[in-house]
C-alpha cells in the first residue's frame, strides 16, 4: 500500500499530470487521451500543497478535502429539502458508502459527485453564475457532465423564461457559451495536438474493447449477462465484481421505489444520468458499482425517504447498522484487494 496508492484509472491520471498526453498513433492501442484533464490538474495540485510528502498523504489530503466538501453540500441540500435530519442521514450513507474507497485512490468519480452536489446547491438559490462556472469545472472531469450541463442549461432557460430575446438581452447566452468554452478548448487543443479532431472518443474506443469478456457489452446485454450469472447459480453472488454489481442494481432499484419522496429535480437528474450511463457505456457487466455509487441523488434521496418515515431518529440508524456494517466490510476487502493490484469495482 505505501509503494504506491494509485494504480488503474488514477495512474493514468497521475501520469499526464507529469509527463503531460501522449498519442502514439495507433487507435487500437489504450492512450491516456481517454482520460480528461481536470483529475490529473487536481492531483498536481494537490502535490503541491503539500511539497515532497509521500504520495500516499497527498492522495489521501485530497480524497479527504473531496470527501468533506461532498458531505457539507449533501447536508445542505438534504436539509433544504426535508430538515436537518435527512441532512445527517444523506451525509451518514454517502460517508458508509460500499465503495468510499474511491474518495482515496485518485478517480474522478468523487470529483464528479462534488461538482454535481454544489451544481444542485447553486441552482436552488439561483446563483447561476456558480452553477455555470462548476458545470464548465465539471465537462472537464467525466463525461456524464453533460448531463449536468443539461440541468444548468435548463436553470438559465427557465431565468430568461424560455424567451429567445431575454435570453439574448440577459447574462444566458454568455452563460451558455461559458459553459462549454473550457471542454472546446480542451478537445481544439487535442485536435491540433494529435492530429485528430475526436482524439477523446478514438481513444475511449479503444478501452471499450478492452473487456474482461469477450467484448464490452451495452448496458442491455451486459445487465441480461448479469441476471442470468446470478439466477443461474447463487454461488455466483460470491464472487466480488458479480457482488458488486448486484448491490449497486440493488440499491438503484430502492432509490427507484421511493424516488417519489424525493425532490423533483434531483429525482429526474438520477434517472437522466442513469439512462446517460447505460445507452452510452460498454462496460463488463461487473464494472458497474463505482459509476453508480458515485452518483450522489442514491444517498440524498434515500436520506430524505428515510427521514419522512414517522419513526425517531434513533431507531432509523438503528435500522441503517446492518447496510452500513456491510459497506464498512465491502471497503475493508475492496482496500486489500486493489493495493494487491486485483479489480474492485
Amino acid at each position: 500500500m505505501l509503494e504506491g496508492p494509485l494504480t488503474f484509472d488514477g495512474q493514468y491520471y497521475m501520469d499526464i499530470f507529469e509527463r503531460g498526453y501522449s498519442f502514439d498513433g495507433d487507435i487500437e492501442n489504450k492512450q491516456n487521451t481517454a482520460f480528461m484533464p481536470l483529475t490529473a490538474g487536481v492531483i498536481g495540485l494537490a502535490t503541491r500543497v503539500i511539497p515532497g510528502a509521500h504520495d500516499l498523504v497527498e492522495v489521501a489530503v485530497l480524497g479527504a478535502a473531496v470527501l468533506f466538501g461532498t458531505l457539507v453540500g449533501l447536508h445542505v441540500l438534504a436539509s433544504r429539502y426535508a430538515g436537518s435530519q435527512a441532512g445527517r442521514l444523506a451525509t451518514l450513507l454517502w460517508a458508509g458508502s460500499p465503495l468510499a474507497l474511491y474518495n482515496f485512490v485518485g478517480y474522478s468519480e468523487p470529483l464528479f459527485a462534488l461538482l454535481s452536489v454544489w451544481i444542485f446547491i447553486a441552482i436552488d438559490s439561483k446563483r447561476l453564475w456558480d452553477a455555470t462556472l462548476l458545470a464548465a469545472i465539471a465537462l472537464v472531469g467525466r463525461p456524464q457532465a453533460f448531463v449536468l450541463a443539461v440541468f444548468v442549461a435548463l436553470a438559465i432557460l427557465s431565468h430568461a423564461r424560455w424567451r429567445p430575446r431575454s435570453l439574448f438581452d440577459g447574462p444566458g447566452v454568455v452563460q451558455l457559451c461559458l459553459m462549454v468554452a473550457p471542454l472546446m478548448t480542451f478537445a481544439t487543443w487535442q485536435a491540433i495536438q494529435f492530429g485528430d479532431s475526436l482524439t477523446y472518443i478514438n481513444s475511449l474506443e479503444a478501452w471499450r474493447r478492452g473487456s474482461f469478456m469477450d467484448a464490452n457489452l451495452t448496458a442491455g446485454p451486459a445487465l441480461l449477462h448479469l441476471f442470468q450469472a446470478v439466477s443461474g447459480e447463487a454461488q455466483t453472488l460470491s464472487h466480488w465484481t458479480t457482488l458488486l454489481a448486484t448491490l449497486s442494481l440493488v440499491v438503484i432499484a430502492a432509490v427507484l421505489m421511493v424516488a417519489a419522496a424525493g425532490p423533483t429535480r434531483v429525482v429526474a437528474f438520477y434517472v437522466a444520468i442513469l439512462t446517460f450511463l447505460f445507452a452510452t457505456a460498454s462496460f463488463d457487466a461487473t464494472n458497474v458499482a463505482r459509476h453508480t455509487f458515485f452518483m450522489f441523488p442514491w444517498a440524498l434521496i434515500l436520506g430524505v425517504a428515510i427521514a419522512k418515515v414517522c419513526a425517531s431518529e434513533a431507531r432509523k440508524l438503528i435500522g441503517l447498522v446492518p447496510f452500513l456494517a456491510f459497506a464498512i466490510l465491502v471497503n475493508s476487502y475492496a482496500v486489500m484487494r486493489y493495493y494487491r493490484g486485483e479489480w474492485v469495482s
